[in-house]
């Protein structure tokens, strides 16, 4: 996961200081839902291998969030971000959940 910390400097505090961290990924044509959660995160610089990964990440989400009308413009200013300005979060997820909405929204994955 990637954060800017001139946004997000409370929450890279809280982690810092041995908080756990809950992650929500979701697709937005689908609306399908993830949320995985972990005991604990360690923040690092972004590196140049990041970047390409965040380039790939950012054409993904103008070609999805386009299919639900919004511009390929938008989604570039609000996901480009200076590599200055980009710290890494790395987890191991200790527990994932559905949070699709609908009737299974709040299960632990693979529960029945």
């Amino acid at each position: 996961v990637y954060l800017r910390p001139s946004q997000a400097r409370p929450l890279l505090a809280d982690l810092a200081a041995g908080g756990p961290v809950a992650v929500v990924f979701s697709d937005p044509p689908s609306n399908r839902t993830l949320q995985v959660k972990a005991g604990s995160v360690r923040a690092r610089a972004a590196t140049p291998a990041d970047q390409a990964v965040l380039r790939r990440y950012q054409r993904s989400m103008r070609q999805r969030l386009g299919q639900i009308g919004f511009a390929a413009q938008y989604v570039a200013a609000v996901l480009t971000a200076p590599a200055s300005d980009l710290v890494a979060l790395e987890f191991t997820p200790e527990a994932a959940f559905d949070q699709t909405p609908g009737p299974r929204a709040g299960r632990a994955l693979g529960a029945p």
